[in-house]
C-alpha cells in the first residue's frame, strides 16, 4: 500500500505498525454469529458493543470500547450459545 494510492489506509496501516511493529491488518466478516453482515457505521457500532473489541474504526468513526456508555453493550455470549 502506498501513500499516494490511498493516504487514509496507508496512515492507518502506519499508525498500527507503530506499536506492534506489525504493518498488516486482516479484514474478515463483521457480523456476530447469527446475526447478518454489518453493512454501516450503526450497525458496526452496535455490533462491536457486544463484543470484546477494544477499539472500532470506521470511516472517520473512532470508537474505543471503554469510552462508551456501558448501558449499550450486549452480551453476545449470553445472545448466542458457544461454537
Amino acid at each position: 500500500m502506498h501513500a499516494r494510492s490511498n493516504p487514509r489506509y496507508h496512515a492507518l496501516l502506519s499508525a498500527f505498525e507503530r506499536p506492534t511493529g506489525c504493518p498488516v491488518l486482516v479484514k474478515t466478516s463483521f457480523n456476530m454469529r447469527g446475526k447478518q453482515i454489518v453493512r454501516t457505521p450503526k450497525d458496526a457500532f452496535r455490533c462491536s458493543m457486544g463484543t470484546e473489541m477494544e477499539t472500532l474504526v470506521a470511516g472517520k468513526l473512532r470508537a474505543r470500547q471503554g469510552q462508551q456508555d456501558r448501558s449499550l453493550a450486549r452480551s453476545c455470549k449470553e445472545e448466542f450459545d458457544p461454537d
